[in-house]
């Protein structure tokens, strides 16, 4: 409480108009929304750099199944993909939904659902010194 007061205080001289919500926190008008949209929980590991890529699929391309020797996580920026990491139920995610591949496993699908449109994703792979980012494993 005391936090929200301070805060709500500084957002009051600053001219940000704190507005109160039913749960009261103290929400500032007009201000920046920081929307949720993945907590993936890994084993310890040390990461020494982020490679950042902009993926891209055509109407119904399929990856294959793949592993990844370090976690990935991503973004759907447009489209929707079939996704089923191996032992886990299949998902269909759409624009604007998170994924988390662990590393050495078996992702079994991810693949366009459109037959039609392109697919595009942001993937983080966090690495810390490799080089291969990601290896193919045998069909189904």
């Amino acid at each position: 409480m005391m936090i929200n007061l301070a805060f709500a205080g500084a957002a009051s001289a600053a001219n940000l108009n704190p507005v109160k919500n039913a749960a009261e926190h103290i929400v500032l008008k007009d201000s920046i929304i920081r929307k949720k949209i993945l907590l993936a929980q890994f084993p310890a590991r040390n990461v020494s750099s982020v490679d950042v890529r902009e993926i891209i699929f055509s109407p119904k391309q399929q990856t294959g199944k793949h592993q990844h020797p370090i976690p990935v996580m991503g973004y759907i920026a447009s489209g929707s993909v079939l996704f089923q990491v191996e032992g886990q139920p299949s998902k269909i995610l759409h624009t604007g939904e998170a994924f988390y591949e662990p590393a050495n496993t078996t992702i079994v699908h991810f693949d366009n659902q459109s037959a039609t449109e392109g697919l595009k994703f942001v993937a983080y792979y966090l690495l810390n010194g490799e080089t291969e980012l990601i290896k193919m494993m045998p069909g189904k």
